[in-house]
């Protein structure tokens, strides 16, 4: 059917995806300069806590990264305004960053938001290029159609304006989804090692290879181990207990700005459909179903003969949807089960790289206007289920058809 389709409609399919990219960017590079022009808009967005985190780092010592009282007043000075400490954005994220902070802050806030989306950019950029080297051959113009309609995927988007660092999530996961479709054990295991950025998301990815290519498993814990130990030499045992007791603020939910309401996840759900029910309990329903889901994507691993590419679309999907904490910028990490998807049709000997780059421009279209109004995330979830189910039609079809040659 897919093939079908291209051979009569291929030919103007091009033109649109080139127009597609041109209004993306101007549509990126008008929301850029908007927030970097709006003094309230840039100092109220996630890179204040990194900000913070840095500028600690370089003046108070990386010891002090995770006090809330120093938080607080580099927020204080950053804003202009006092605020409480419960209104303090918290700077959540792996001791293992701290280094890099520290070199790219500066007095200047707008020079370090500028520096950190310029770094971030750049490691998407990197990611994409994984993504791309992990397609068949094909020809040029399809994979310079689909790095560009990569870089230009929403999420990514709203992580450099949110100035947060979900990039350094795509590169782990994009460097062990290289790895895995072309057999190097050690790269996938690495790659997994990098996305403990978003420990949550980590473990549901890691833990099936416990069961089974327990060599991917070895290097993931490897790479887990060396990024402990830097981590220690960066700021040494006790801050390292300053980084997991500041995540109880994340895991917590109430104040620090964590708003759950907006999360792309299970509790984000729940607390918009039952907006009356006890917030503890939905978390606990929360924490039970992420348990929950480590252990069906280790039955899904271990007791299905799926391919990588079937299988990364239910596990990318479970780790976002059942993770206990994820916003809108984490939902970057569905581009690895759309390019599973790319796999899977090239393999059948396809060329689906124009029209998957055109599918990439017109879903972050979708997921722009769906974020500009008061539907709460209704692509992201139509999205989500979209993934894995047709990831299941192209098993059954291909299924069929080698039965049919048969």
């Amino acid at each position: 059917m897919i093939k079908r389709i291209y051979s009569h409609f291929g030919w103007m399919i091009t033109p649109v995806v080139v127009a597609g990219i041109v209004i993306l960017s101007l549509l990126y590079l008008i929301l850029w300069m908007e927030l970097i022009g709006n003094f309230k808009l840039r100092t109220t967005t996630d890179f204040v806590a990194f900000y913070s985190a840095g500028w600690i780092a370089r003046t108070e010592g990386k010891g002090n990264v995770y006090n809330l009282d120093y938080q607080r007043m580099v927020e204080e000075r950053v804003s202009g305004n006092s605020m409480e400490l419960d209104e303090v954005n918290p700077f959540v994220h792996p001791p293992f960053i701290v280094p890099i902070l520290s070199h790219i802050v500066q007095s200047d806030y707008v020079l370090s938001y500028k520096n950190w989306a310029l770094l971030m950019t750049i490691l998407l950029t990197i990611s994409a290029l994984f993504l791309i080297f992990s397609l068949p051959h094909s020809s040029k113009m399809e994979y310079i159609l689909l790095l560009l309609s990569s870089l230009l995927f929403f999420p990514g988007m709203v992580s450099i304006l949110n100035g947060q660092d979900t990039a350094i999530l795509l590169l782990g996961g994009s460097i062990w989804f290289y790895g895995m479709v072309k057999g190097k054990s050690r790269l996938a295991g690495l790659g997994l090692a990098l996305t403990t950025i978003r420990p949550q998301i980590s473990l549901i990815l890691a833990f099936p290879f416990f069961f089974k290519y327990r060599r991917i498993w070895w290097w993931y814990c490897a790479g887990v181990a060396f990024l402990i130990v830097v981590s220690l030499l960066v700021l040494g045992t006790e801050n390292i207990l300053g980084f997991l007791r500041i995540l109880t603020v994340s895991a917590g939910g109430e104040g620090y700005l964590i708003n759950e309401r907006a999360m792309v996840n299970l509790l984000g759900l729940l607390r918009n459909i039952f907006p009356n029910a006890l917030p503890g309990g939905l978390r606990y329903l929360s924490w039970f179903s992420y348990l929950a889901a480590i252990v069906s994507v280790c039955l899904l691993w271990k007791r299905l003969n799926l391919s990588f590419e079937n299988y990364i679309s239910f596990a990318i999907v479970i780790s976002i949807f059942f993770s206990p904490h994820l916003h809108y910028h984490d939902l970057e990490l569905l581009l690895l089960p759309l390019f599973g998807i790319i796999r899977l049709i090239y393999l059948r000997a396809i060329d689906i790289g124009i029209p998957m780059a055109l599918s990439m421009i017109l879903l972050s279209l979708l997921l722009l206007i769906n974020h500009m109004t008061p539907l709460a995330h209704i692509v992201p979830y139509l999205l989500m289920i979209f993934l894995p189910v047709f990831g299941i039609y192209l098993m059954m079809d291909s299924n069929k058809g080698q039965m049919t040659s048969s």
